[in-house]
């Protein structure tokens, strides 16, 4: 039996990450857990009016929520993808864990934009009626726009895994790359 694979997904805010998950999942049968999503479903159960230390608590649940599912597939040796803001301190020991746990091979897809960019996806998305109204809330009320705006997308994000890492920009989603990144996670899969 082949070798189950972790694809996650990871980057700044407005880096593209479900996008790129949504096409790798369709393009190789593979399911996808989006860390968002998991938020919102949450929010739609328990409101979406929170403080920080409320916020806090959803995205610390919605990891939990993540992990739960990435264990669940894997230690039946199946494929699976995940995308969030996977941050080093907090992700990079308990990733690894979980190549050593189920001998499955770790991708790391790093997505990153301009700061620039990603300052204007945020604008566009809080003007937008479709962006969700608990994200919304915590960047306008919690944060404050300006000081949220201004904190994002500086540093890096990559995790030190015991696997195989592809960066890709994502500043112009019209020349992202897409063949690279198949190929790059084809290559593992016949491996």
């Amino acid at each position: 039996m082949a070798k189950s694979i972790f694809i996650f997904i990871s980057g700044f805010g407005a880096t593209g990450k479900s996008t790129l998950g949504k096409i790798i999942s369709e393009k190789f049968n593979i399911p996808n857990i989006g860390n968002d999503e998991i938020k919102e479903i949450i929010w739609s159960q328990i409101g979406w009016e929170h403080d920080k230390s409320e916020w806090d608590k959803v995205g610390k649940m919605a990891f939990e929520f993540t992990y739960y599912f990435v264990n669940a597939s894997l230690s039946k040796g199946k494929s699976i993808i995940a995308e969030a803001n996977f941050q080093p301190d907090k992700n990079n020991e308990r990733l690894n864990e979980l190549k050593q746990k189920y001998g499955c091979k770790l991708l790391q897809i790093h997505c990153k934009a301009d700061r620039e960019v990603i300052v204007n996806r945020y604008k566009e998305r809080l003007a937008s009626e479709d962006f969700h109204t608990g994200r919304k809330h915590a960047i306008k009320n919690i944060f404050g726009e300006e000081k949220f705006l201004s904190k994002i997308g500086i540093g890096s994000r990559v995790l030190d895994i015991e696997g195989e890492t592809l960066e890709i920009d994502t500043s112009n989603p019209n020349t992202v790359n897409y063949e690279e990144i198949f190929k790059f996670i084809e290559k593992n899969i016949k491996e």
